[in-house]
């Protein structure tokens, strides 16, 4: 590992850290409570830190990417891999597929546009 490497590897957990624990935390919250008024207040927190995980754990991944090969060299992480990308791709396409009411739609995207 070069020293050059090293502040971007810190700052690049840190930030998967934290942006980990806002997703986990706004996520279970939305799946727990139910309404769609709190989803709404907490999809802000849940978009900006999505946002942050995926700029961190793509600096995270080139910066590990050799140790990531060897992982995927190895059957159970294959077998995983395999299982999170299928349950990954059926839900969107599940996602994509699924008929909203556009009616219902035009007031959500009404009531975030007023609240950002």
């Amino acid at each position: 590992m070069s020293s050059t490497s090293l502040p971007l590897r810190r700052l690049s957990s840190v930030s998967l850290a934290v942006a980990f624990a806002a997703l986990a935390t706004s996520g279970l919250l939305m799946l727990a409570i139910d309404g769609l008024g709190f989803k709404l207040r907490m999809h802000p927190v849940h978009e900006f830190f999505g946002i942050v995980m995926v700029a961190a754990g793509a600096v995270h991944l080139a910066l590990n990417w050799r140790p990531l090969l060897a992982y995927l060299r190895l059957r159970g992480p294959q077998v995983l891999g395999l299982l999170l990308a299928g349950v990954a791709a059926a839900l969107v396409f599940a996602g994509l597929t699924h008929e909203l009411d556009p009616e219902v739609v035009e007031k959500i995207e009404t009531i975030l546009s007023t609240a950002r």
